[in-house]
């Protein structure tokens, strides 16, 4: 996953009502944070005009930027 491609939240019961589509605009190296892993965390626009951050874990990558 890289900023610009385009994501959608992977199905679960944390976000069961959420079936927008995002581009991610921004990877958040957690190291800096002082975490384990590198880019636990990316900010996403939402098709619906809301930009938030997200971790990796939930959300799937629908169609990659070249």
């Amino acid at each position: 996953m890289k900023v610009g491609d385009l994501v959608r939240f992977k199905p679960s019961n944390a976000f069961p009502c959420f079936d927008g589509l995002g581009v991610v605009v921004d990877m958040i190296d957690s190291k800096k944070l002082g975490c384990d892993g590198l880019y636990e965390r990316v900010d996403i626009l939402w098709s619906n005009g809301e930009q938030e951050r997200s971790w990796l874990e939930y959300v799937e990558v629908v169609n990659e930027s070249r």
